[in-house]
């Protein structure tokens, strides 16, 4: 499975062909503090940090609530709480389930049964020092399509959600003006190694960083110390330049 840096290294190769102005004459060197920096003969050093937007919720908001999928979100919570009385891995995990399906043939204490002994199944050879996913569509009871999960070592909640019934929140730009502020502490750090500074907020590649629309985006002016800031949106395969 891949590592934190590895996948760093996957969200960069995203940003490259996601972004027209791409500097192709620049030779590339993954670091630290800056992730990457890039170097030509003749041209500014520009050193490029990498981050990922997460969804905070404040401590009494059900981070699940679905009203049309009540069903769907009850199986899910059942089927987390008798995975982790025996399994100690907070997972980020999604489940598809059929289109209107029912549980005429099956109780629903049976089907989150069956799901957590699949997901147990499947995360047996976790290496839980690295990042590590399943995905599983076959087989599966009749009454689902997919489960995927997702294991990341320095993110310790346990998210499972229906892919249906999971309210995604819209992108609060005070939340990634935040973020922007925090990493901007580091820039004197950054300007050691390089002499442009640019961040790539990551959304998308777990559960606790899905979100849904870019709120009150376009009147948005962020304060910034960064040469330049991109927000990198995994599931839509978009980059916007803030």
């Amino acid at each position: 499975m891949k590592t934190k840096k590895e996948g760093e290294q996957d969200f960069f190769e995203r940003f490259k062909k996601l972004w027209d102005d791409y500097p192709n004459n620049y030779q590339i060197q993954f670091d630290e503090s800056p992730d990457v920096i890039l170097k030509a003969k003749g041209l500014k050093t520009i050193g490029i940090e990498i981050t990922e937007l997460i969804h905070i919720k404040d401590k009494n908001q059900d981070y699940s609530v679905a009203q049309n999928y009540d069903l769907e979100t009850k199986i899910v919570k059942m089927a987390k709480e008798v995975f982790l009385f025996k399994n100690h891995i907070p997972l980020h995990l999604r489940i598809n389930f059929q289109q209107n399906f029912n549980c005429r043939d099956i109780s629903i204490e049976i089907l989150a049964k069956e799901i957590a002994q699949i997901v147990e199944e499947e995360t047996r050879e976790f290496d839980l020092k690295k990042t590590n996913q399943f995905l599983r569509d076959d087989p599966l009871p009749n009454q689902l399509v997919q489960i995927r999960a997702f294991y990341v070592p320095e993110v310790g909640d346990s998210v499972w959600v229906s892919l249906q019934a999971k309210f995604l929140p819209d992108i609060d730009n005070n939340q990634v003006e935040k973020l922007i502020i925090k990493k901007s502490e580091l820039i004197t750090k950054y300007k050691q190694k390089s002499e442009l500074i640019y961040l790539i907020i990551v959304e998308g590649r777990i559960p606790l960083s899905w979100f849904n629309n870019l709120k009150d985006w376009g009147s948005s002016k962020f304060t910034s110390n960064f040469d330049k800031v991109f927000l990198l949106r995994i599931q839509e395969n978009k980059l916007v330049e803030l």
